[in-house]
């Protein structure tokens, strides 16, 4: 159960993440465009961090960030998953396994 649960049912919950000493519950929600993740760090509506995932990956965003921690799970997930059909297109995941 996440310390902080968040209220969409398309959002897939990606384990939590420590940053010092904050604590945030990582999320991929597959309902907007190509993606988003979340890091919420509280259970109030507005205690969240979001960006679209295709930014995200292209824009560069720092290395520890928690959106950053979200964005390689949710690649690793993909990875992980039997059928190449469930991988976006335009999926980092789907080109790195090219390399």
């Amino acid at each position: 159960m996440p310390n902080f649960p968040h209220d969409c049912d398309s959002c897939v919950h990606l384990g939590p993440y420590n940053r010092g000493e904050q604590v945030y519950e990582l999320y991929y929600c597959g309902r907007c465009d190509d993606g988003s993740v979340l890091a919420r760090y509280g259970t109030e509506g507005w205690e969240y961090q979001s960006m679209p995932l295709e930014i995200l990956l292209y824009a560069g965003h720092g290395h520890d960030s928690p959106l950053v921690e979200a964005a390689r799970r949710q690649i690793q997930r993909w990875r992980n998953l039997e059928r190449e059909a469930a991988v976006p297109s335009w999926s980092p995941a789907r080109l790195w396994r090219k390399r």
